[in-house]
């Protein structure tokens, strides 16, 4: 079965219509979806596309072309798929291949080219901050990429139009005839991206990167119901009469009113309270925060003071770090600049880090201040950075 969210980036590839970030939002997709339906996908496209494509370039960087080589072969499968006849093998192939390539983490994929095209390598040599961008699910299917070059209206369908403003927030309208829509959306924001967006009763979520949020397009009588992951500040909309629920992996927050930060994983969930009060449901037990505390779920649940102006640094376009342990630092650079670091030296130490930094520089200026901290010395390849 294949997966319409990378069907779409694919095809932007073979259209020549895709942008950087969109192309950075797409390696991620696939690096996360399982093999058979990044087959699936790529064989779909290839046979949507047949009449605009007559080869497709794969580039190799530093890889073990007879490993790939052997796991292409290995593909016995690829010969059994449908809709491609023998002239085509030799594309499934390279669809096979590229597959592998990326499952393998040893390369580097172009853009997939037309005719006319000459398909080179380009190497990274710096990385720049997170961008606004966000992937958008709707219930019918259809699924959004929007970035910071699109502005006004930027879907209009079965009642619901989605505008995003000059200032980077998504908004939704839904018209008279579907007032009464309960038609959910998923917002994802990858590693490297970042967007802000009101939901129908003036809600306002801004998503840090690599997180998620999912919500109807217009709240029911009774409640106001989403559900979350990853980091989400929100301010929310007074309404007395119906409570706001946000699920998440670990807990459900109750609230009528007020501001606060989520960080929220399979292994944990913070919330800091900035303002008003929330109620922390977690198996059945109800725990309440003050502004200025923070709730940690783990395998138990702690409530302590906390420092606001830290949790909610990333708001302000900074980092911000109170004797932070350092794998936890090198976390949430991995998560803005859309990196990952690798240890070539054995013997770091998770030690702890005090300061701030702004989160719009580049990667290269945030590592150089990271090694005067720490004395590790740090290489960007890629979207790699060795840790020396």
């Amino acid at each position: 079965m294949y997966n319409s969210e990378l069907y779409n980036l694919l095809k932007n590839h073979f259209d020549g219509v895709i942008t950087k970030q969109q192309s950075q939002f797409l390696e991620e997709l696939i690096t996360k979806a399982d093999l058979k339906t990044l087959e699936d996908t790529i064989c779909q496209v290839l046979k949507d596309s047949e009449e605009k494509i007559d080869a497709i370039d794969v580039n190799f960087n530093r890889i073990k072309f007879e490993d790939v080589k052997r796991q292409i072969e290995s593909k016995k499968d690829i010969e059994n798929q449908r809709f491609f006849s023998k002239k085509n093998y030799s594309i499934m192939r390279y669809a096979a291949s590229i597959v592998a390539i990326f499952i393998a983490s040893f390369f580097i994929i172009q853009f997939f080219q037309k005719k006319e095209g000459i398909t080179s390598v380009h190497t990274i040599s710096d990385i720049n901050p997170a961008q606004s961008l966000a992937n958008i699910s709707l219930g019918n299917g259809d699924v959004l990429i929007v970035d910071s070059t699109t502005t006004g209206l930027i879907y209009q369908e079965n009642g619901i139009s989605v505008y995003r403003s000059e200032e980077g927030v998504l908004e939704y309208k839904i018209d008279s005839a579907n007032s009464n829509m309960l038609e959910n959306i998923t917002i994802t924001t990858p590693k490297g991206g970042f967007t802000k967006l009101t939901l129908s009763d003036g809600t306002i979520a801004s998503l840090n990167s690599a997180s998620t949020i999912t919500y109807p397009v217009s709240f029911g009588k009774n409640n106001r119901d989403i559900s979350a992951e990853g980091e989400i500040y929100f301010d929310i909309a007074k309404d007395k009469s119906k409570p706001f629920r946000i699920f998440s992996e670990k807990q459900t927050i109750e609230v009528l009113g007020t501001s606060f930060n989520l960080m929220s994983n399979k292994d944990e969930a913070k919330t800091t309270l900035i303002e008003g009060a929330v109620r922390i449901i977690v198996d059945n037990k109800s725990y309440f925060l003050k502004p200025g505390q923070q709730s940690i779920v783990n395998n138990a649940v702690e409530i302590k003071n906390t420092k606001v102006d830290e949790e909610l640094a990333w708001t302000n376009d900074q980092f911000l770090f109170d004797n932070g342990s350092f794998f936890e630092v090198l976390r949430e650079i991995e998560n803005w600049y859309n990196v990952k670091f690798v240890f070539v030296r054995k013997d770091v130490e998770n030690m702890h880090l005090s300061g701030s930094l702004s989160r719009k520089v580049k990667l290269s200026e945030l590592l150089k201040v990271l090694s005067l901290n720490t004395g590790y010395k740090y290489e960007i390849q890629e979207r790699r950075v060795l840790v020396k």
